[in-house]
């Protein structure tokens, strides 16, 4: 599979991944298997970004019948917190482990993985991709990535000329 990846300047250095190895730490620890990425369809649009790096356009591209997927990589980091802030304050490793566990147990296994796979999921989608920084917007299933730009009717523009040049190569 050929990728072309083109650059633009607000662009973030690497995806921080240290409250996604917390999650999965915790999860492995109670033995979920959480993450599945779905089938591609023949035209999809998949927009990695976070809160810094809000993207515009994303309705207009749906409208255009497009697929588009928008992942937010401060979602995992909101639910990391969220669950954080829930911890008992005393009784160290062996508490939290039990209060993370009976949380579970309350919502669910298939809520657990729902949330969970919802709210990671964009950092899975990153590193399927080998996407190195964001914004970043994917086009046809990883054959091309534009990178930090945070309109997605201009990324597609971009892309679509991108396509259009190497289609003559």
């Amino acid at each position: 599979m050929s990728r072309k990846l083109m650059s633009h300047t607000h662009t973030k250095s690497a995806l921080a991944l240290r409250e996604v190895i917390k999650a999965m730490l915790v999860l492995v620890l109670l033995g979920l298997t959480v993450f599945r990425v779905d089938a591609q369809p023949s035209l999809l649009v998949e927009v990695i970004t976070n809160d810094a790096y809000p993207v515009k356009g994303i309705n207009r591209l749906k409208n255009q019948g497009l697929s588009v997927h928008l992942y937010n990589l401060d979602d995992g980091k909101r639910l990391v917190s969220e669950w954080t802030r829930t911890l008992p304050k005393t009784g160290g490793e062996r508490a939290a482990k039990q209060h993370m566990k009976a949380y579970f147990q309350n919502i669910g296994r298939e809520n657990t993985m729902a949330m969970v796979n919802r709210r990671f999921k964009g950092y899975m989608i990153a590193a399927q991709y080998g996407v190195s920084r964001y914004p970043a917007i994917v086009f046809d299933g990883g054959k091309a990535v534009v990178y930090g730009v945070t309109d997605a009717s201009d990324a597609l523009s971009r892309y679509l000329e991108w396509k259009q040049r190497n289609l003559h190569d």
